[in-house]
């Protein structure tokens, strides 16, 4: 029926479990979760840090332009007002000059003109502009 098989006489290797040992354990060793938890301590800190950061320096970018923008706004203003020969006053000053709204030059379509004595000791007109509602 079948064919007769010659002997094989090479030596064959086979791995014996012994009957004591432990079966291997797929968990980590304590000492390796305990690392692995430092480590996601460490990424947690440094990314909250990072943002922080970053939350800083936006803030401080924010502050500083809207501080730049103030300032030259101001100093635009007052250029443009010297160009035109106009000047910006408080409503004490232009109280001051007017001598408390004393004389009325006339009405304008922003409000009553009056006559006023500006620093320097030139008369000019003093227009009050009436707020509309």
């Amino acid at each position: 029926m079948g064919e007769k098989m010659e002997r094989d006489t090479s030596p064959a290797f086979l791995k014996v479990r012994k009957v004591n040992a432990t079966l291997h354990n797929p968990r980590l060793p304590p000492n390796a979760k305990k690392n692995r938890d430092n480590l996601i301590i460490v990424v947690l800190v440094l990314l909250g840090g990072s943002v922080i950061v970053i939350f800083l320096l936006s803030g401080l970018l924010c502050l500083r332009s809207f501080l730049y923008h103030k300032k030259h706004t101001k100093n635009h203003q007052q250029e443009r007002s010297m160009g035109m020969n106009l000047r910006c006053l408080t409503y004490e000053e232009l109280e001051d000059a007017t001598n408390g709204f004393n004389e009325e030059l006339g009405r304008g379509s922003f409000g009553v003109v009056y006559k006023g004595v500006i620093g320097s000791g030139s008369t000019s007109p003093c227009c009050c502009c009436e707020s509309r509602s």
